[in-house]
C-alpha cells in the first residue's frame, strides 16, 4: 500500500519535473521581486516572474491541491511547491515529507547523487518576525546521461486555523555543472550571494 503512494508521489515529481523542462528560460540577469502568493499563503523572492501551475492529486482517498510557482534562469530553476494538506491527514504530515524527500533523491534518471546536509532558519512574515529552524539539502547528481545538476532543496511545513496545512518545497536546480563542482563545493555554490534571496526571501504567512 505505501508502496502505492509512493508511486503517485514520484508521478507527482515527475509532473514537476516536465512543468520546469517547458518554463521558457530568460537572460541570466537576475532581476528579484517579490511574489505574493494570497492562495498558497506564502511571499518570496523570486530572480524573474514565475509561472504557475496547479492541479488536484489523489493521497490516501482524499484529493489534494498542488501549487507550482517556477522561472528559469539561464541553467537555474527557481520553484517553489506547495501541496495542502486536509485535516484528517496532519498525522501523515512526517511520512508525506520523507515520500517527497525520496521523490527528489530516487530520480530514475540519477546515475550516482552526493549529498549534503545543513541546518538553518527560515523566517516567518509577519510581527515578531519568529524562525523556524529548517533543514537544506545540497545534492549533486550525475545523470545517465552525462550530464551534472546540482540541486538545493528545503521542505516547511505552516498549519492553519481551520485544521489544514501546508507543505512547501523550495528548491533550486542547476543544469550543465561542471565535474569539478560535483564535490563539498556544492554548499558554496548555492549558497552564494547570486541566489541566496530566494531561500532568504521566502515567508511563510
Amino acid at each position: 500500500m505505501l508502496e502505492c503512494y509512493r508511486r503517485r508521489w514520484s508521478a507527482s515529481l515527475l509532473f514537476t519535473v516536465v512543468f520546469l523542462a517547458s518554463v521558457s528560460g530568460c537572460s541570466p540577469k537576475l532581476n528579484w521581486r517579490r511574489i505574493n502568493s494570497e492562495s498558497q499563503s506564502f511571499e518570496a523572492l523570486f530572480p524573474a516572474k514565475p509561472e504557475q501551475i496547479e492541479r488536484q492529486i489523489e493521497y490516501r482517498g482524499y484529493q489534494l491541491h498542488e501549487e507550482l510557482d517556477a522561472v528559469k534562469v539561464g541553467n537555474d530553476i527557481y520553484s517553489i511547491a506547495t501541496i495542502v494538506l486536509v485535516p484528517q491527514l496532519i498525522d501523515q504530515l512526517p511520512e508525506l515529507i520523507d515520500q517527497l524527500k525520496q521523490s527528489v533523491l530516487q530520480r530514475s534518471e540519477v546515475q550516482q547523487r552526493v549529498l549534503y546536509n545543513q541546518e538553518s532558519f527560515n523566517q516567518l512574515s509577519g510581527f515578531g518576525k519568529n524562525k523556524l529552524p529548517v533543514s537544506d539539502y545540497f545534492i549533486a547528481f550525475q545523470l545517465i546521461n552525462g550530464s551534472n545538476q546540482l540541486m538545493r532543496v528545503r521542505w516547511l511545513f505552516r498549519q492553519e486555523p481551520d485544521g489544514r496545512a501546508r507543505v512547501y518545497q523550495i528548491s533550486l536546480l542547476r543544469s550543465q555543472v561542471k565535474e569539478a563542482d560535483l564535490s563539498s563545493k556544492i554548499v558554496d555554490i548555492l549558497s552564494s550571494e547570486e541566489v541566496e534571496p530566494f531561500f532568504e526571501g521566502f515567508r511563510p504567512d
